[in-house]
């Protein structure tokens, strides 16, 4: 199912390409609960995604396909991730260790550019469509040379 699920969404990013009022340099990946977790695997094997945003994204430890076997190959893509503070199914402490697990968060790419990556903690509500629909698109915009922070309990 996963990897069906990637090669949909590498043909949808194909679609997208042949249409010339795409700018394909500027792909971004947003994904909620499992497509989350979609947003690592993509983020790490699709080239054209440019910069990524995970709300609750599961870690499934033990499992070929959790998030944290990606994280060392998201490589300098700027990376939001977005956690509620109580969810029924994953804990605040397992989404930050998965985001301690990316390597921009405490290092530099090849090309010594600090990474973007960015953690923050919200109550349910504020991880609403309504909260992303005004956030997300700002933080595609604002991508270029930020550094990693961290914010949240």
């Amino acid at each position: 199912m996963v990897t069906q699920t990637i090669v949909d969404y590498r043909r949808a990013i194909d679609y997208l390409a042949t249409r010339g009022d795409i700018d394909t340099d500027r792909v971004g990946l947003i994904g909620y609960s499992m497509g989350g977790h979609m947003t690592f695997i993509l983020g790490a094997s699709e080239p054209r995604i440019k910069t990524i945003v995970g709300c609750v994204v599961p870690e499934m430890a033990g499992v070929l396909s959790a998030a944290s076997t990606f994280t060392r190959s998201l490589g300098d893509k700027p990376l939001l991730m977005m956690m509620a503070q109580k969810d029924k199914w994953y804990t605040v402490e397992a989404a930050r260790q998965l985001f301690k697990s990316i390597p921009g968060y405490i290092t530099r790419n090849a090309s010594g550019r600090q990474v973007a990556a960015s953690f923050s903690v919200k109550p349910l509500g504020e991880l609403s469509e309504r909260f992303n629909i005004r956030a997300v698109p700002l933080w595609f915009n604002t991508m270029d040379g930020i550094p990693p922070t961290y914010s949240g309990s």
